[in-house]
């Protein structure tokens, strides 16, 4: 019994961990887009060329970073919220399953017989 009752946390847990292992994954691909955006704006910023394709380059690429940064933003926001979710559905399935422990273990304790005189 007492295996159970730690093994019911830990399997929250590993299910907690899984999904934000999966939002971090995500936000460190955006994040990667964003540093990369980041290095060509400081590319086309210090090409000696000015001409009108080096500008429009440059202003596609700060409207791109401008898209990746609020796609970051929606992302954490997205995944804070999946994540408190997460949390709310583990902490019931926990609370209910030590309802079961506790509803078995009341169960298998059996009273005690009534003593008869003879």
């Amino acid at each position: 019994m007492k295996r159970m009752r730690k093994a019911i946390p830990v399997a929250a847990l590993a299910a907690a961990c899984f999904v934000a292992g999966a939002a971090l994954a995500q936000s460190a691909n955006l994040q990667r887009a964003l540093d990369h955006l980041q290095a060509a704006r400081n590319d086309l910023e210090q090409n000696s060329r000015k001409d009108q394709h080096s500008k429009q380059a440059l202003d596609s690429v700060e409207q791109a970073i401008e898209h990746v940064r609020k796609g970051l933003d929606e992302s954490r926001k997205k995944d804070q919220k999946e994540y408190r979710q997460e949390e709310k559905k583990d902490e019931k399935s926990l609370q209910q399953e030590q309802k079961d422990l506790e509803k078995s273990q009341q169960k298998s304790v059996a009273p005690e017989p009534k003593k008869t005189k003879n």
